[in-house]
């Protein structure tokens, strides 16, 4: 039986896999409006910090798998 937090672990990758493939899902609509020359960009500030934490816990489930 895993432990809670192995679970909220794993809890936390899922969910931040699902808002990765929403951005994914995202980035393919977006490429699609680029290809009909209908796209509209909305510059947001963004922190790398944050984004390698995200590719770290995603990555480290897939090297645990």
């Amino acid at each position: 039986m895993e432990d809670q937090s192995t679970v909220a672990r794993y809890t936390n990758v899922a969910m931040q896999s699902y808002h990765s493939i929403i951005g994914i899902v995202n980035d393919v609509l977006d490429l699609s409006k680029m290809s009909e020359n209908k796209v509209e960009i909305y510059p947001e500030p963004s922190s790398v910090a944050e984004l390698v934490s995200l590719v770290s816990s995603e990555m480290g489930a897939v090297a645990l798998n």
